[in-house]
């Protein structure tokens, strides 16, 4: 087997690597992630580098490199100071003692979002399923011997609670937990049908669930207090199956290609759970066998992979998941840090693509409820439109993620430090108002600035109904491109460092 090593600037990372590896698979390996919208296919063009040396030992220019000098997202002049596109970019050959290094520059780099982790509340009947019931009992004595579990279900019985099973865990170490209380203790039940957990003293008043949204992109996780239901402290993080792909079909894809792929996505989004877990702990100032009850959503990509199930034939026709009904499991047996006895919950999904997340949203909005016809959209990077009332629902799934993070525009990006985020276009003078996110120079534009942009651009007559700009209104901000006209929201001298106007 030959191999190459690979050189990552400036994180003065080496990595070795095969004959035929990309330098966007070298870096996955290398453990610096790359941007890369269109899952490595060459068309985006946000995944440069430059090759610092060794660049006999790589392919040629590729014709998808050459096709962005084209449409204007790549120069010839980047390729002539050794730019490359880490997708396209391949190891050839070996030369004996020489080594291929890459410098990753900033603007390629995944760096840490903006994530939305806030919205409107509803008022919800609170009803956990999760129960707290401290008891004292009576010791054993030879006229009294009854075994420890039997004496705390006949305690129970005085809360009106009939327990049919107990998770076996619990019983190893329940003669210690007894006596150590002095016979006093908490028993945590699940769905007033399992004993889940034995403690200890009172710590009826300390339970807590996790409410969890496994996006293709990003990851939250909101912790709640199951004695009000009022929101404790929230978590999230960009998805690290990223580096596996950026969207569903790439990273099913990888799953299929790979003998090991399934097993690598699946631990690195509960790895990434775990993250948020003591994240959330950490602020509310919790231990994590606090969280009882965890509820997991994501469309049905997101479900297949967290649960470990094949997700083969999600890409193929006719899109059929392995199951569509909830799934409820103990966080021991997936390797989440709650309490070790902790029901997992994972909502339905519904069909192909579309899954528990779009179930989420019509369960929280009521729609199934509405006599009058109700739209819902849930726009993420997978993005679904729910159309119904309460006697029937239609949904549809699309990828809305390109089309809000820019995998087609020049300076499209996600919502990272730098990317306009708002945008204010004043009518008559065309003056525009932006601002970014961490208020740094503009170096790109995320979704919620092009939503802003088109809708201020066609407020103030810059775009007619058509979507074309108006070719009639004089302005410096409207010229010439390749034929096509176009519009400047940023000029060069207010960009980050490269940039050029955006």
């Amino acid at each position: 087997m030959k191999v190459a090593r690979v050189v990552f600037l400036p994180d003065e990372k080496s990595i070795e690597v095969e004959v035929g590896t990309t330098i966007l698979e070298a870096a996955k390996e290398a453990g610096i992630t790359l941007e890369s919208l269109c899952g490595g296919k060459g068309t985006c063009g946000k995944c440069r580098i430059i090759i610092e040396a060794g660049a006999d030992n790589l392919n040629s220019i590729t014709r998808e490199e050459l096709n962005l000098v084209k449409n204007g997202k790549l120069t010839q002049d980047l390729l002539d100071r050794g730019y490359r596109l880490a997708c396209m970019t391949k190891v050839e050959n070996i030369t004996a003692n020489e080594k291929i290094v890459i410098t990753v520059p900033m603007e390629s780099r995944l760096g840490a979002q903006k994530i939305l982790v806030e919205g409107l509340e509803k008022e919800l009947k609170f009803n956990p399923l999760i129960k707290k019931y401290f008891i004292e009992l009576p010791q054993p004595t030879l006229s009294d011997p009854k075994p420890d579990l039997e004496r705390i279900l006949d305690a129970l019985k005085s809360h009106n609670v009939d327990c049919v099973e107990t998770d076996y865990k619990i019983l190893a170490e329940l003669p210690e937990v007894l006596r150590k209380g002095n016979w006093k203790c908490t028993v945590t039940i699940w769905n007033d049908k399992e004993i889940i957990s034995i403690e200890s003293g009172d710590t009826s008043k300390r339970k807590y669930g996790l409410a969890v949204d496994i996006g293709t992109t990003t990851v939250v996780g909101y912790l709640i207090d199951l004695n009000d239901g009022k929101l404790v402290s929230v978590g999230s993080l960009l998805n690290p199956q990223i580096p596996f792909g950026e969207d569903v079909v790439t990273r099913i894809t990888y799953c299929i290609q790979n003998e090991d792929g399934l097993e690598k996505i699946n631990q690195v989004v509960i790895g990434g759970l775990n993250k948020i877990i003591d994240d959330v702990c950490s602020t509310a100032n919790i231990k994590r066998e606090e969280i009882y009850e965890v509820t997991i959503v994501g469309n049905t990509a997101m479900h297949h992979l967290f649960l470990k199930l094949n997700p083969k034939f999600l890409a193929l026709s006719p899109f059929t998941p392995v199951l569509r009904r909830g799934v409820d499991v103990k966080a021991r047996e997936i390797g989440l840090k709650t309490n070790p006895n902790a029901n997992v919950h994972v909502l339905p999904v519904i069909a192909g693509f579309v899954g528990a997340d779009t179930v989420g949203v019509i369960l929280s909005t009521n729609i199934y409820k509405e006599p009058e016809l109700t739209l819902a959209t849930d726009i993420g990077t997978n993005g679904e439109i729910m159309l119904g009332n309460e006697d029937y629902i239609e949904v549809c799934s699309t990828a809305a993620g390109p089309a809000f993070e820019g995998a087609h525009l020049k300076h499209g990006m996600r919502g990272e430090p730098g990317a306009i985020e708002k945008v204010n276009i004043k009518p008559g003078t065309l003056e525009v108002e932006y601002s970014t996110i961490d208020n740094l120079p503009p170096k790109g534009i995320c979704g919620s600035g092009i939503v802003d942009a088109v809708a201020q651009m066609f407020l103030a007559g810059v775009v007619l109904r058509n979507g074309n700009i108006n070719p009639e209104i004089e302005s410096p901000r409207i010229r010439r491109n390749q034929n096509m006209l176009e519009f400047v929201l940023a000029w060069e001298n207010e960009t980050e460092k490269g940039v050029g106007d955006i």
